[in-house]
């Protein structure tokens, strides 16, 4: 059985913070596999919401098994959660060219950079010189 995936968020309701619990169910896949690895990163998320190093191993562990989507919006998380880091910035530019979204990418890739991500520099620069010459 294919579990959705729990994200935990937060809300400004009248000037009070709320934490928000979105779930969905996605797609089957063919080849998507529900790892043992990928069920314990779930259950460290839920045990440690406010953890980027929980949401940045959901992240590995679904983008491993090919759910894309679930990989895009843990890391993602890990940007609200560390807003001046570079891994979350790079991981999803990092995603994003691997799903040929270049366009896309390159101001995650161009955060990273600025916050010191190396990673991210060097793929930035192989995008850049992959683009064709005008």
């Amino acid at each position: 059985m294919k579990l959705g995936t729990l994200l935990l968020g937060s809300a400004a309701l009248g000037g009070v913070l709320a934490t928000v619990v979105f779930s969905w169910n996605p797609p089957a896949k063919p080849g998507f596999e529900e790892t043992p690895q990928l069920v314990r990163a779930r259950q460290e998320v839920v045990a440690r919401p406010n953890s980027p190093d929980a949401w940045i191993r959901l992240g590995d562990e679904a983008r491993h098994v090919g759910d894309d989507t679930t990989a895009r919006l843990a890391y993602e998380r890990v940007i609200d959660l560390e807003p001046l880091q570079p891994r979350g910035h790079a991981r999803v530019g990092i995603l994003l060219v691997d799903k040929g979204r270049v366009d896309d990418a390159r101001p995650f890739l161009a955060r990273a950079v600025e916050l010191g991500s190396e990673d991210a520099r060097f793929v930035l620069a192989g995008l850049d010189e992959a683009k064709p010459a005008p």
